[in-house]
């Protein structure tokens, strides 16, 4: 699977870490867009990796050019086809990374057909899964729907496919691994016709800023990887690694009303 890189410059995996390292599929969507903000504009973060099929451009909150430069941000443009045929190509772009964030999805109309659909949305999403697992990432998280495992929803195939792969996720063996359910989700100048309709015209269906969803993403996972958070700023201790920390592996499920409580410092 051939990439282009826009940063040929990364950190050596033998010197030590200067903060959090992570990498996003999906990083250019509603959501994956407000994450990658979120995280380069953390201190906490030293290096974020973009794997998707365009790069990743936010000029309303974000210099991307400039953090490029700083090394911070690498994107990598690859074909997504190939990335779902072919999960172990994967493993050079997750490798030293401390969390890996799936922020991957679409509808059967962007698709085109329930086929197209199943493809983003559960093999595009377990590669990144199987990629992350076997790289030893010890914290993944994705974002699939609210009523997803309920018995209306199983009656769709939305409703199934994302069923499934939360299911799958649950099979690997993170040390932590997040299922996020928004509702509606509140994209601002990314919102469908639809969308806009219903958030504007029906408040009793559940929606949620994608804004908000962002920061309990970086917020979540500063949380679970606050051993290696603390290691790095007391440089005179041991190397932490967060398998050495965990016993069993934890799968969590936050649901639309629990996300805003999750976006709290």
């Amino acid at each position: 699977m051939s990439a282009n890189t826009s940063n040929s410059s990364s950190s050596s995996s033998s010197s030590p870490n200067k903060g959090l390292r992570a990498v996003i599929t999906g990083g250019t969507g509603a959501i994956g867009r407000e994450l990658v903000c979120e995280l380069l504009l953390s201190s906490h973060w030293e290096k974020i990796t973009l794997i998707g099929r365009s790069k990743y451009n936010y000029p309303e909150k974000i210099n991307t050019e400039e953090y490029e430069k700083q090394g911070k941000l690498i994107q990598h443009v690859v074909d997504m086809e190939q990335l779902a045929d072919h999960k172990t190509e994967l493993l050079q772009y997750f490798q030293n990374n401390d969390a890996a964030f799936c922020c991957l999805g679409t509808t059967h109309g962007d698709a085109g057909s329930m086929a197209k659909f199943r493809r983003v949305d559960f093999d595009y999403v377990d590669a990144t899964a199987y990629a992350a697992e076997q790289a030893k990432i010890p914290y993944f998280a994705h974002v699939t729907a609210q009523g997803t495992g309920g018995f209306i929803n199983n009656l769709t195939n939305y409703g199934r496919t994302k069923a499934a792969i939360e299911n799958k996720i649950q099979s690997y063996q993170f040390p932590c691994a997040t299922i996020y359910r928004p509702g509606l989700l509140n994209r601002g100048s990314l919102l469908r016709p639809g969308e806009s309709f219903v958030i504007n015209y029906l408040p009793i269906v559940p929606s949620i800023d994608v804004g908000i969803i962002g920061k309990a993403l970086r917020i979540d996972a500063e949380k679970f990887l606050k051993p290696i958070i603390n290691n790095i700023s007391n440089v005179s201790t041991s190397p932490t690694t967060i398998s050495n920390t965990t016993s069993t592996p934890a799968f969590h499920i936050i649901e639309h009303n629990d996300i805003y409580n999750h976006a709290k410092e």
